[in-house]
């Protein structure tokens, strides 16, 4: 897993492209909340007599000070629009 912590300010400067998901964690203490934005990627097909693959997926959380809030989630999810 790559993982990347931000506050929700910097937010606009992120490609979030770059990234399989995003999630809300709360600044404090890093307690994840609510998955803002997921990709839907399918598992790589690979021979069955060979090992598959690691799979990495890139996660960015954007600390706000309440993960759960359904107004920080809406807001978020506004910003990843833009």
């Amino acid at each position: 897993m790559d993982n990347q912590f931000v506050d929700e300010a910097a937010l606009d400067g992120i490609d979030v492209s770059a990234f399989h998901e995003v999630w809300l964690a709360r600044a404090s203490d890093q307690a994840v909340g609510e998955c803002v934005r997921g990709d839907r990627r399918l598992a790589q097909f690979v021979d069955r007599n060979k090992p598959a693959p690691t799979t990495v997926t890139r996660r960015l959380f954007v600390l706000v000070e309440e993960p759960t809030d359904a107004a920080a989630v809406a807001r978020v999810r506004d910003k990843l629009r833009k």
